[in-house]
């Protein structure tokens, strides 16, 4: 499965993810069934939260705990963790439904809740390439579609490995970026740190 192998929570040990805007778990319930030593928090908005856990199969439900959260909040106990536990957060294709200054409140907020240096922030998403000729036409087409599609529907944006190391950086100079892996072509998931 992509979650999966885009997830790697190595050096984490017993950890707590919190898959910020994660629907109905169908990406924290791999994560946590795959990784046992994890327990997985799902938060959404209030809008969302009862039919989220409504439409979470029995087996997802037991996997993971689903919380009424705003993830725009710039207050740690938004979260309802601590940055003694809060070891990893996941953010799966949220981004590309917002503006670059939504994403700077986003990760502003969740330096509140991340402990330095020991933490990760993991991003998965699609992202463009920075220039022509870095995967296959088709790929990169399709990709750029769907660009001007979130940009014309709901002002947010695809972005490059460039692009987000500068949204990062403009939010705070203390992210960096760990690793990158890309287990399909078009689909990264991005380890950072504070």
């Amino acid at each position: 499965m992509l979650h999966i192998r885009g997830f790697d929570p190595g050096g984490l040990g017993k950890a707590v993810v919190v898959d910020l805007g994660g629907g109905n778990g169908h990406i924290s319930v791999p994560i946590a069934r795959a990784h046992p030593h994890l327990e997985a928090f799902v938060q959404v908005l209030e809008t969302n939260a009862e039919p989220a856990k409504a439409a979470a199969p029995d087996e997802r439900r037991n996997r993971v705990t689903f919380q009424t959260k705003n993830f725009f909040l710039p207050k740690a106990t938004a979260y309802g963790f601590g940055p003694a536990v809060t070891n990893s957060l996941l953010v799966s294709r949220v981004q590309h439904d917002l503006p670059d200054r939504d994403c700077m409140k986003i990760l502003k907020a969740l330096i509140l809740v991340l402990d330095n240096g020991k933490s990760k922030l993991f991003i998965v998403d699609q992202v463009l390439p920075d220039k022509p000729g870095e995967i296959f036409l088709y790929q990169e087409a399709l990709m750029r579609s769907l660009a001007l599609l979130m940009y014309n529907m709901v002002g947010g944006k695809e972005r490059s490995l460039g692009e987000w190391e500068t949204l990062f950086k403009e939010a705070d100079g203390r992210w960096r970026i760990e690793r990158v892996d890309t287990p399909v072509k078009i689909q990264t998931c991005a380890c950072w740190r504070l």
